[in-house]
């Protein structure tokens, strides 16, 4: 199961839980580094710019970068992936891997239960996850 969590309500706000992976865009004065699967968008209500944009172009940002990785590792014939859009795909496989192995995954952010881009990442490792085990008949 994939867990996403708050780290304002936290046992300690602020830190991140032993065993948890911080998916958020850097935070100095938290002395948190920023995860390659940060959502650079803002949100900013005097642009117009709200939480449900946001999310939507981290998930076309998250799309994009599967894509033309995938499609390079492949040796289709697209345009080569940005280093963001590599490190991006590094840390979905890294992510997906620990999560095939631990069959459990707590990713920690800010906005949870508010809508979220962490739940973009967990429902593309929960995807990723299943066609790897019906590709070796597991459950």
């Amino acid at each position: 199961m994939i867990r996403v969590i708050n780290l304002n309500t936290e046992r300690v706000p602020g830190v991140v839980p032993l065993g948890a992976v911080y998916v958020g865009r850097v935070m100095h004065r938290k002395k948190l580094r920023g995860s390659a699967l940060g959502n650079p968008h803002k949100p900013d209500a005097r642009q117009g710019v709200t939480r449900d944009m946001c999310i939507s172009a981290f998930a076309a940002d998250l799309d994009a970068a599967i894509t033309r990785v995938g499609g390079h590792r492949a040796g289709t014939i697209l345009a080569k992936p940005t280093a963001r859009q590599e490190r991006m795909v590094a840390e979905l496989d890294r992510l997906t891997l620990r999560y095939l192995e631990e069959d459990e995954l707590v990713l920690a952010c800010w906005c949870h239960p508010q809508a979220c881009h962490a739940n973009v990442i967990a429902t593309h490792i929960e995807n990723r996850v299943s066609a790897i085990r019906m590709r070796m008949g597991v459950k």
